[in-house]
């Protein structure tokens, strides 16, 4: 039944073909998705996993993911860490967890967020080296 009333909303308000309807539809599944995104994301140099490796236009990003925190009363934050293919296996997996604890030692300076850290290794997601290069940060 709750699922039928925006339906009978949409005709009453003047909805006069299916089209519009999935339309709708489709909006509302790309809301969904959109909430499984990032909040934050945060791009570092090849084979660095420290502040110095943190691709320099990503420290207003750090600045701004702080803010965020706390402005919002955030009190946990998931980090993914990722690398990107070359490279061995075992040493990639190892960097991007790195890449996660650098990122939430940076979060917790002025903050008291919890993380928790995900080092997925080796991706190749974006076909990019530097894209695959990131560290991903979630709000919970």
């Amino acid at each position: 039944m709750k699922k039928l009333i925006p339906i009978l909303i949409l005709f009453l308000i003047g909805c006069s073909s299916v089209q519009d309807i999935d339309v709708d539809i489709q909006t509302q599944s790309q809301q969904e998705e959109a909430k499984q995104r990032p909040d934050y994301i945060i791009y570092f140099d090849s084979n660095c996993c420290d502040i110095m490796g943190i691709n320099k236009n990503n420290f207003f990003e750090i600045q701004k993911t702080r803010t965020d925190i706390k402005k919002n009363n955030i009190k946990e934050v998931t980090i993914i860490g990722y690398a990107s293919i070359p490279g061995n296996e075992v040493y990639n997996k190892k960097l991007s967890h790195e890449r996660a604890l650098c990122v939430c030692t940076m979060l917790r300076e002025n903050t008291k967020v919890n993380c928790a850290i995900i080092g997925a290794g080796e991706t190749d997601e974006f076909g990019s080296y530097r894209k695959n290069r990131r560290v991903e940060i979630y709000f919970k």
